[in-house]
């Protein structure tokens, strides 16, 4: 979502002015080792090279992500967890 979200950002300093000469915005990921960061880049480069293609986007794409209204049960959603850090320096 970097892609969009720093186009948002930077949409937002320009119109609220955040500070526009000395403002700067970045996005990263985590993980817990070499071989998970390289799971996860193969994962995403494999999934975009499928998704570009029409028919896979199709007929294999689609099955994979949920229909509207579906998703996790209650159960999961109150046992799953979402990690996020702010980092921020003002100069």
């Amino acid at each position: 979502m970097e892609a969009v979200n720093t186009q948002v950002v930077q949409r937002s300093n320009y119109l609220i002015d955040y500070g526009k000469e000395n403002f700067a915005y970045q996005e990263s990921m985590c993980f817990s080792s070499l071989f998970t960061a390289l799971l996860a880049y193969i994962f995403l480069a494999l999934f975009l090279a499928l998704s570009s293609i029409k028919w896979t986007r199709e007929n294999i794409v689609k099955r994979l992500v949920p229909k509207p209204g579906e998703g996790p049960s209650e159960a999961a959603r109150k046992t799953a967890f979402f990690t996020y850090h702010y980092i921020a320096e003002v100069s």
